[in-house]
């Protein structure tokens, strides 16, 4: 395990302890109890209590408070934890607007920020923090590694669907500039409304137009009902030529109910063996978690703040040395080493996995290992290396603009 125990560097640039955090730490979660993203709530609140129960007993109290099926409750949770229970660790919830209010929850506070909504718009972007951080890759760095892997093993022709939200244009925008960058070209883009089934749309757009391949910006019921539309006799030759991020799967009940309509399916992935880490979230905590990925982020959650506390001494009057160890802490957990950069978004390695059906179950079958993917810098301003837009991110979150190499 790399574990970036005492990363404050001293005058001689060796590294130096700092104590260990001897209190009680609090943790808050702000996280919805029903809703679209509930069930992602009590994934990633299953790996998170994997942690604990697979170390402990620790120095962590957790504080769970409801955002609201649609995070409208959101600043009275924010309120409670921030100003009453003081935490040290606030997780964010999943909704680019319950997301944004926490990050100006701490704009007056010392307590870490957890940001769990990908946009870049967080973290990397405007809205960014000193003391936020985030462990789920944003939606450059969940389709960015695809391109020049589909260019040699596909096609250079593209056809590019998804969610007409924030988060899917943004990941369809950011695959479309990195597969242009990579030589490719387009042949058509068709977004859907989220919740709609009307797919005929998109498949109609697909038949007329000679693409190589798809990529699909879906997640959850819409990924789902795209996925199962293309499983016909007439399109299922489409589904071995699909790409796109985790979301697709949502392992394992995304990939239990999509069956055999995610054959051949190819995604990119954080967890290279799912199915392990979902038995041993069951095995700890009983619990059977619908998303391994987000489940992966919990536990690493728990792995940061757990390490933080053997490592590092603060309070609200010396916030830095936290936020500077945590900004050079490196831990093992089920997605391998994670780690930050500059911006303080996650640098993990992926996969690009092939879904195949057998024995009634979809399994993964790793095609490609990748390297982690640094994030560029969308307008905070601390990434330090020369790619940057030239452009401004939209209200939609859209990037078409060319960036400097």
């Amino acid at each position: 395990m790399a574990i970036g125990a005492s990363l404050l560097l001293g005058s001689t640039g060796f590294p130096k302890l700092v104590g260990a955090q001897n209190r009680m730490v609090k943790v808050g979660m702000v996280l919805p109890e029903q809703g679209p993203f509930s069930q992602d709530a009590r994934s990633l609140a299953a790996g998170f209590d994997c942690y604990l129960k697979e170390k402990g007993p620790l120095r962590i109290e957790v504080t769970r408070r409801d955002s609201g099926p649609n995070d409208e409750k959101t600043l009275e949770a924010l309120a409670e934890l921030l100003v009453t229970e003081k935490v040290d660790f606030l997780i964010s919830p999943m909704s680019l607007d319950g997301a944004e209010k926490a990050v100006h929850g701490i704009s007056n506070s010392s307590t870490v920020l957890f940001v769990m909504n990908p946009s870049v718009k967080l973290v990397a972007g405007e809205l960014c923090h000193g003391s936020a951080f985030r462990v789920r890759p944003n939606t450059y760095q969940r389709c960015y590694p695809l391109s020049s892997w589909v260019i040699q093993n596909l096609g250079p022709r593209t056809f590019i669907t998804g969610s007409d939200d924030k988060e899917g244009n943004e990941t369809a925008d950011f695959f479309a500039y990195s597969f242009d960058k990579s030589g490719g070209t387009f042949g058509e883009r068709v977004m859907m409304r989220p919740g709609s089934d009307n797919f005929r749309r998109i498949i109609d757009a697909i038949e007329k137009t000679k693409s190589d391949f798809i990529f699909a910006a879906f997640g959850k019921k819409d990924a789902v009902g795209f996925l199962r539309a293309m499983d016909s006799r007439k399109h299922r030759g489409w589904l071995k030529r699909i790409v796109g991020p985790d979301s697709l799967i949502s392992y394992p009940v995304g990939a239990s109910t999509l069956s055999k309509a995610g054959d051949g399916l190819k995604t990119l992935s954080c967890v290279k063996t799912p199915s392990d880490f979902v038995q041993r979230i069951r095995k700890t905590t009983g619990i059977d978690v619908s998303d391994a990925e987000r489940a992966a982020e919990g536990h690493d959650i728990a792995n940061i703040i757990h390490t933080s506390t053997k490592n590092v001494a603060w309070d609200a009057n010396n916030a830095s040395l936290l936020i500077e160890f945590l900004e050079n802490i490196s831990v093992d957990g089920p997605r391998g080493v994670l780690k930050f950069d500059k911006n303080h978004e996650p640098i993990l390695d992926m996969v690009i996995q092939e879904w195949q059906f057998g024995n009634s179950l979809l399994k993964p079958n790793i095609l490609q290992e990748i390297q982690s993917v640094k994030s560029l810098d969308f307008g905070c301003g601390k990434v330090g290396f020369p790619q940057r837009p030239r452009g401004e991110v939209g209200e939609d979150g859209s990037l078409w603009e060319d960036i400097e190499e």
